[in-house]
């Protein structure tokens, strides 16, 4: 695979947009896998890390074992073709949204005083399947807005100064039919000097 000029979306921050990223097969077996799995999704404190349900992220999730081949692919992929190490990415976590479900603006690093190697710095959303109306992950601040489309992936990186890293802001718009929604998210740390982000 390779990134032509077209898949950028935003240069700083950085946001990618694939087609095709995930095998058609695969993502229905992510879904196969996690639906009799999936517990309502949580949010992490921005005080002390914690983590607690909240009426802004109102989504269903389950993380994969590592060893499912179908994910060991997946995450090999992300780790080559954008070039991280593979012991930066965090346990790939399946999400279900349906008919109402949403995750409100956010941000995907640590505000809880979190630095260095700890710190998350990318985020590769993969779509597991098509969503007819709804849905969309929307950046706010950049004025961008992706469809979920089967197979498809959407990077983004945040490791820049605080100004910048605030423009990823960015939501899981709200399912407004009766089908189901599918991601699976791979968050990223820093396995280089970290920046430093305060609550």
């Amino acid at each position: 695979m390779y990134i032509y000029e077209s898949d950028i979306y935003n240069d700083e921050p950085l946001v990618v947009y694939l087609e095709n990223f995930v095998a058609p097969s695969d993502c229905d077996s992510f879904i196969e896998y996690a639906k009799p799995k999936v517990k309502s999704s949580k949010v992490i404190s921005k005080t002390n890390g914690t983590t607690y349900h909240h009426s802004a992220r109102t989504s269903s999730d389950f993380f994969m074992p590592n060893d499912y081949e179908p994910n060991e692919v997946v995450r090999n992929n992300v780790a080559e073709f954008f070039d991280k190490d593979i012991i930066s990415l965090e346990d790939s976590m399946i999400i279900r949204y349906q008919k109402g479900e949403q995750y409100k603006p956010h941000v995907d690093y640590f505000l809880h005083g979190v630095s260095g190697s700890k710190q998350r710095v990318a985020t590769a959303i993969c779509y597991l399947n098509d969503v007819d109306e709804g849905g969309e992950t929307v950046f706010p601040l950049l004025g961008l807005s992706f469809k979920p489309k089967k197979g498809s992936l959407i990077y983004f990186e945040y490791n820049y100064t605080p100004e910048i890293n605030r423009l990823t802001t960015h939501a899981g718009e709200p399912i407004t039919d009766n089908s189901e929604k599918w991601i699976m998210t791979i968050w990223m740390r820093d396995t280089g000097n970290g920046f430093k982000y305060d609550a």
